[in-house]
């Protein structure tokens, strides 16, 4: 049988502009979540790290549709955040830690400060998001004349 007698069905590539803008969001996020862990570790995997971040980004910046996520990269360095406010969650002051063979103290921050900066994060990059999807939802409606829900 001759290769060239099959017909050659044409490679299908999925359509990234179909994923739900939800999915963006959270690739953003990873990605924001990448550049909060570069900078806080930065004298350690910290280069490494953003170095991932920016392959990331500049893979969803090529195309449009993923761009309807980009609020997720304010939201991502929440994660880390939280993380050191885990990490810190018995401060501040000295926390000591008792085995049967010795007893071993460090202080620590107050996770608050943490806390709060990550729920800021999270929050606004949340908003601009949910405000970016609503925006362009009216926009779509309106030129295409569908009607309105209530």
């Amino acid at each position: 049988m001759d290769s060239t007698s099959a017909p050659q069905q044409p490679v299908r590539r999925p359509n990234v502009a179909r994923l739900p803008e939800g999915c963006w969001f959270l690739c953003w996020f990873l990605i924001g979540a990448a550049i909060g862990l570069g900078i806080v570790s930065l004298l350690s995997i910290g280069p490494l790290v953003l170095a991932v971040a920016a392959a990331g980004a500049v893979a969803l910046s090529i195309r449009e549709a993923p761009r309807r996520g980009l609020p997720g990269v304010i939201a991502g360095p929440s994660l880390p955040l939280l993380y050191i406010a885990y990490l810190n969650r018995g401060g501040p002051g000295p926390v000591c830690t008792t085995t049967a063979t010795e007893q071993a103290c460090i202080d620590e921050w107050s996770p608050w400060p943490w806390v709060i900066a990550a729920v800021l994060l999270a929050a606004t990059g949340t908003a601009l998001f949910l405000l970016q999807t609503r925006r362009r939802h009216r926009q779509a409606r309106a030129t295409t004349g569908a009607p309105r829900r209530s």
